[in-house]
């Protein structure tokens, strides 16, 4: 089962100041506006609808596969891909304990060649309560905190 990145409240934000800045470009660029001034609110323009866009981007392309294998991580930019195996899985929670509305889920996994013993997955699944219920069919042994 497949489960794609959230857009979330940063993308939306970035969006809105994108749109913001092509709107204050295109309607007040008048005869009163010098070119300079009218060349700064492009650019601003053109920087936000670039980094929107990339937010758009990295949000589209990365995602989590969960199937009897295990827990595989893809993101944008990354050329491989991460996979851990369930019996690994060993706390399954929220990023910042206590609050969920933010929709991040924190999978920590033993990882013996760290210096912490364990490592850690981010996800901030489009379906989180599907995402939740798939790794508690999948890892039972888990202990669930969310």
């Amino acid at each position: 089962m497949r489960f794609r990145e959230k857009f979330g409240p940063l993308g939306w934000f970035v969006v809105s100041l994108a749109c913001f800045y092509a709107c204050d470009w295109f309607f007040l660029r008048g005869p009163s506006t010098s070119t300079a001034t009218s060349a700064l609110r492009g650019f601003d323009a053109a920087v936000w609808t670039c980094l929107a866009l990339l937010i758009f981007l990295k949000r589209r392309s990365a995602y989590w596969d969960l199937d009897s294998d295990g827990l595989h991580q893809r993101r944008f930019g990354s050329k491989k891909e991460l996979t851990v195996a369930w019996e690994k899985v060993t706390v399954v929670r929220n990023v910042i304990p206590g609050i969920s509305w933010d929709g991040t889920v924190a999978v920590y996994y033993e990882l013996p060649g760290s210096k912490l013993g364990f490592g850690r997955i981010v996800a901030v699944p489009e379906r989180r309560k599907v995402f939740i219920e798939s790794l508690q069919r999948f890892a039972p042994q888990a202990k669930f905190n969310v």
